[in-house]
């Protein structure tokens, strides 16, 4: 294995302290944070509602249509979608709104967003207004069928994906941090984060305009648990104002403020409520929700969040577990095969590859997500996993059976196989810094569109559909644009750290409770990092492909407890004499007691001879 090079953040040269601890203070810096003021995080510092687009438009239209007529939420099939139509369900109750209801699409049989089908679906039910959440944006056809409905219906489209470059669908209002001439300055908000200031927006009219009944509740604040889960779940950069949504969220959390659903999760993932963290968002409760969504559907996950009592939310929550566990067993058999693919491609000539498209038929569509990541993480290059859409599966049968046929006929044969060619399959991608794959998906949409069918996503991840016949060409394609428009060091096998060969002095419980509640942590603002060299004392593997590891710093001398997750997707032998890695400081606790572990991310043998001549 070649040797990765490690490198340390140069702390800004900034003279205010931001924390009293050292440690802290420079790694606040490296974050590019200036004063204290920001990590004093305050409701009353959340970015005000009417910068936001339309926002008030959008208020006066749920308000026209909050007594009368049929409101149905549409939203993701992701925590974010779910999380959002939790916040548009209670927040709506909570202002004494009770027309509303709600679908998910099943990404099986619907595809994502407000398609021409749920749009059909949701027409049978006559709705006057029809309220997107976490998607819409680019839903032009589907926009069009609300138009088209038998009956005057208004849509209101929630988002916070990026529009697509044709411009903005026919809806009635639209609400996006990231339209045009908005001017929130958050553009990292996530859906659910949009729901939560519409639900703002609407109480603040209501009030206004006298229309809550004194005799309910309608303090929102208990909403804002499903808000923090869904910016963490994500995977929303943490700027300013999404640290403060995540931060209050989990400290209410922490002092026992939190619904049912919530609870029953973190408490299946083994994490107690009071100790929480933004990573047992990520790790614990997003994980179970998604896998709603990903296996079977995510109303699962809604009712287990909008859980009124422990027992309801305990009954959703061991349905959500299992199918994690289902997951996790569809996924592993996923990668694989995802392995013996990646055996047939000359790794040692990755400067010629910027971008790698794999595909299999037997994948699970709602598990690509997840393989690209793992596959992305293994290559450090953008990644697509693509799999059969059920309709082209359905002509693969067809197909299988003629062949079967004493006598199989030529011509429907060749039917058939132009068929299948023609068929569509499905992709889901995931990208590195510096290489925005909504840019460059549209490009290639807009020449291409014989190939790329549709697509939508973000900067760091994607979603799309491609025609099976021009899967080898959008490979090419994608690994050309890609190359083109990829940032100067997007490639950059560097692992980046704010600490480079830490002392031993700094590696203490102290540190390691301080930087766990210092956060939050999550994406753009990454949770510490430190190397060091160490002795592997010992090692066992977990579940045969965890592995745990004692290491110490000199032979006889303090010894730290660590473990490496997945270490047999990218080492192929035994960790043995002395090794440098890069870790994060955490947390063991085991019958009451707590001693300091390194989550271990990387590891690299290391000669000291050499390395001292």
């Amino acid at each position: 294995m070649t040797a990765k090079e490690i490198v340390e953040l140069s702390a800004a040269n900034i003279k205010a302290d931001i924390s009293s601890a050292p440690l802290l203070d420079r790694i606040y810096k490296n974050r590019g944070l200036t004063s204290a003021e920001d990590v004093n995080y305050k409701l009353a510092d959340l970015l005000p509602p009417n910068t936001m687009l339309n926002l008030e438009k959008a208020a006066d239209l749920v308000i026209e249509h909050a007594f009368s007529g049929k409101i149905i939420v549409v939203g993701d099939y992701d925590v974010d979608g779910g999380t959002a139509i939790s916040v548009a369900m209670e927040g709506f109750k909570r202002l004494g709104i009770n027309n509303a209801s709600f679908i998910v699409p099943d990404r099986m049989v619907h595809g994502y967003g407000l398609t021409p089908s749920i749009v059909e679906m949701a027409g049978k039910e006559g709705p006057s207004l029809i309220l997107t959440v976490d998607n819409g944006i680019a839903s032009f056809e589907g926009a069009k069928a609300v138009k088209n409905l038998p009956f005057e219906c208004d849509l209101l489209v929630t988002d916070h994906h990026l529009p697509a470059v044709e411009g903005l669908p026919d809806a009635t209002v639209i609400v996006n941090p990231s339209q045009p001439d908005c001017k929130f300055e958050s553009k990292a908000l996530c859906g659910c984060g949009v729901m939560f200031y519409l639900i703002m927006a609407v109480r603040a009219k209501m009030r206004e305009r006298e229309l809550i009944s004194s005799t309910i509740n309608d303090s929102i604040i208990e909403l804002i648990d499903l808000v923090s889960l869904a910016t963490i779940a994500d995977v929303v950069p943490l700027d300013k104002n999404n640290r403060i949504l995540v931060q209050i969220g989990l400290n209410r959390i922490r002092a026992g403020k939190v619904r049912h659903g919530i609870r029953s999760l973190l408490e299946l993932g083994g994490r107690t409520v009071d100790k929480v963290v933004s990573s047992d968002f990520g790790f614990t409760v997003g994980p179970r929700i998604n896998s709603a969504g990903r296996l079977d559907d995510m109303t699962i996950g809604i009712r287990c969040l909008l859980a009124e009592d422990r027992e309801d939310a305990d009954r959703w929550a061991n349905m959500l577990n299992d199918l994690n566990k289902e997951r996790k067993e569809i996924e592993s058999e996923m990668v694989e095969g995802a392995n013996e693919i990646l055996k047939d491609y000359d790794l040692s000539k990755m400067k010629t590859l910027n971008a790698a498209c794999l595909y299999s038929g037997d994948w699970h569509e709602g598990v690509i997500g997840i393989l690209s990541s793992r596959v992305k993480e293994r290559l450090n290059r953008p990644v697509v996993c693509f799999t059969d859409t059920k309709e082209r599966r359905a002509i693969l049968e067809k197909i299988k059976k003629e062949n079967e046929k004493h006598l199989p006929s030529r011509k429907v044969l060749e039917a058939l196989y132009e068929e299948a060619g023609n068929s569509e399959i499905k992709g889901s991608a995931r990208s590195l810094p510096g290489i925005h794959l909504k840019h460059i998906l549209d490009k290639l949409m807009k020449a291409y569109p014989d190939i790329l069918v549709k697509m939508g996503g973000h900067a760091m991840a994607a979603g799309m559909t491609i025609r099976y016949k021009g899967l080898k060409e959008f490979s090419l394609l994608l690994n050309e644009a890609v190359a083109s428009d990829a940032e100067e060091g997007s490639f950059s096998d560097l692992k980046v750290v704010d600490v480079k060969d830490i002392k031993s002095d700094d590696i203490t419980l102290p540190n390691a409770e301080l930087l766990r509640y210092a956060g939050p942590w999550g994406q753009g603002f990454l949770e510490p990092k430190f190397s060091g060299v160490f002795h592997v004392d010992s090692f066992k593997m977990m579940k045969e492909k965890h592995i745990k590891m004692v290491l110490s710093r000199n032979f006889g001398g303090e010894v730290f407890e660590a473990i490496l997750f997945n270490y047999t997707d990218h080492y192929d032998e035994d960790p043995e004499g002395f090794v440098e890695i890069v870790f994060r400081l955490d947390l063991n606790e085991w019958r009451g007691r707590k001693s300091v572990q390194l989550m271990v991310e990387f590891l690299q043998p290391y000669d000291k001879e050499l390395k001292n001549s």
